[in-house]
């Protein structure tokens, strides 16, 4: 079967291509090759990106399309002249474009191809116009993400504490007697239970999950655990979302309360599988790359 492909038409689509190629960083090295010289730039909100110019002249495929099918469907120099004629611009070399465009390409292609021979780069700058499907995606080093996990864990057990107060004010306010003895932080001695907190007494029994964020929107990631053992519990399902105003003081409250969830975010919300769980079942010697 021949692969059909077009060339982008407008700006706005050189845009989404650039961003595309941009937000792809495990692709970078193998979809740039051994000595790639013309790049599609684009600035937004003093972010700069760079997009490899036979790819960016693609319009509306992924770079994994780009590696596996489209590579070698057009040559260089007839993308280069496409990108050229949509945009009206000549290719400028590295040592005519602006200071700040040539340190931020230096800095991002040395990342990934230590030994590129950086004046033979060759630019094209786009200005983003609209409002494109993708943005410019801020990279995150190994070192980053663990930090951005330490402040999510950090995050998660501030609001839990948070939850656990509400609902101990909670059954205080109800004529509960010490309260605290009909509450327990299940998270505290099961991680996988599917929610955090449990609390029981007469006609009243909750099995909570409590989601917790820095900001009070309503959007929060949910496991496939923490799903099916709400929606088993039902109408005893509870989700508490907590908004952190203080990190340091560990100020917050707990903002909504959402009975049966699942069935809610199925009826009236949104849930979106974002990853997949694999298995290879059996594998055989010849199987290994050994």
């Amino acid at each position: 079967m021949t692969l059909e492909y077009k060339f982008v038409d407008t700006i706005e689509e050189l845009t989404e291509s650039t961003l595309e190629f941009h937000g792809k960083p495990e692709f970078w090295k193998p979809a740039l090759g051994s000595g790639p010289r013309y790049f599609v730039h684009i600035k937004d909100n003093g972010t700069n990106a760079f997009g490899l110019s036979k790819f960016c002249a693609f319009k509306n495929i992924t770079v994994e399309d780009y590696l596996t099918n489209y590579r070698y469907k057009t040559d260089g120099g007839t993308t280069q002249k496409h990108i050229a004629s949509l945009t009206g611009q000549d290719w400028k070399l590295r040592k005519n474009v602006a200071t700040d465009i040539k340190e931020s390409f230096d800095n991002w292609i040395s990342q990934f191809f230590p030994n590129y021979n950086l004046e033979n780069a060759a630019f094209i700058s786009i200005t983003k116009t609209g409002h494109p499907k993708r943005k410019i995606k801020k990279l995150i080093s190994p070192a980053e993400l663990e930090d951005k996990l330490r402040l999510q864990r950090e995050i998660g057990k501030i609001g839990e504490n948070i939850a656990m107060t509400y609902e101990t004010v909670r059954l205080r306010d109800k004529g509960i007697k010490n309260p605290t003895r009909h509450i327990e932080q299940v998270s505290k001695r099961n991680s996988a239970a599917g929610y955090d907190i449990y609390s029981s007494t007469k006609g009243d029994t909750r099995y909570i999950e409590v989601k917790s964020s820095l900001n009070d929107n309503s959007d929060f990631f949910i496991t496939e655990n923490e799903l099916l053992t709400l929606e088993a519990f039902g109408q005893e399902a509870y989700l508490y979302l907590v908004h952190i105003k203080d990190l340091k003081s560990q100020e917050g409250q707990v903002y909504r309360v959402v009975k049966d969830p699942i069935r809610q975010l199925k009826e009236t919300g949104t849930l979106k599988p974002i990853t997949y769980r694999a298995e290879i079942k059996t594998l055989h010697k010849k199987d290994y790359n050994l």
